[in-house]
């Protein structure tokens, strides 16, 4: 590599990666990951189209977890939408629900695409709301995160490490949105 290097200083880089890709630098066969990335007759690499990338739905739940938790009744919008690049997953979901019964434990949104790596970190996400009716919301300054190795996102509080329950959540028919974007890294 050094000898490929020194006899092709000063190219741009794209110029270079094209030559080693087009196996014109004698270099073919080129993978990442596994995945075969030879490009095609117009000279790019279109990763849409292999197994490195992958795109999709999904159906996001609310769900309460814990000890002897109870699951919330909840009927409405549901829907996710997911990237997949390698093993770094980017998703986004939005839920319009009414819930009849609060359930009770620990809330978490369930039914990610994939399982988490569990590695313990906290990812990329953003949540833009967890708001119940009769004036009671989470507002988004709320956090979350993957749980590693689950499909489950934990919900948080304002300061970020008190889980969201249902015990101070008013019992009835309540109207509840959640939405939220960002990464995670899959097993």
């Amino acid at each position: 590599m050094a000898d490929y290097q020194s006899s092709h200083s000063g190219q741009e880089i794209d110029t270079v990666v094209t030559t080693v890709l087009n196996g014109t630098s004698g270099i073919q066969g080129v993978k990442l990951n596994g995945v075969d990335i030879t490009p095609d007759s117009s000279n790019k690499v279109n990763i849409s189209t292999s197994d490195f990338f992958t795109s999709g739905t999904f159906t996001p739940d609310l769900v309460c977890v814990g000890p002897t938790p109870t699951q919330p009744q909840c009927t409405g919008t549901k829907t996710g939408y997911y990237y997949l690049i390698d093993k770094l997953c980017y998703i986004s979901f939005f839920m319009s629900l009414t819930m009849t019964n609060k359930g009770s434990g620990t809330y978490q949104i369930a039914h990610l695409p994939f399982t988490a790596s569990n590695v313990v970190q906290e990812y990329g996400l953003s949540f833009n709301g967890f708001n119940f009716s009769n004036s009671f919301a989470y507002v988004p300054t709320i956090t979350m995160h993957v749980m590693g190795g689950t499909s489950n996102i934990q919900i948080e509080d304002r300061d970020g490490r008190t889980s969201v329950t249902t015990d101070n959540v008013p019992s009835g028919t309540l109207s509840v949105e959640a939405s939220g974007a960002g990464f995670y890294i899959v097993s």
